[in-house]
């Protein structure tokens, strides 16, 4: 238990990060608009593309993501 803990506090930071960098001045300055960032889920039926990609909507929304 403790180590999917750690697991989901280190996501947290990863994503935290990204968001930073996303919404800094270096991105956004002199007009420049920047490019999305995109994931892409693949495999086959019912592997769990839907809900991870709903696990992950649901945790990066609250951050600040526009998903």
């Amino acid at each position: 238990m403790k180590e999917r803990k750690d697991i989901e506090q280190l996501f947290e930071q990863k994503a935290k990060s990204i968001l930073a960098y996303l919404k800094s001045r270096l991105r956004y300055g002199n007009g420049f608009l920047p490019r999305p960032f995109m994931i892409e889920f693949t495999g086959p039926p019912s592997a769990g593309k839907s809900t991870t990609i709903k696990e992950l909507y649901d945790f990066l929304r609250p951050l600040g993501f526009k998903v």
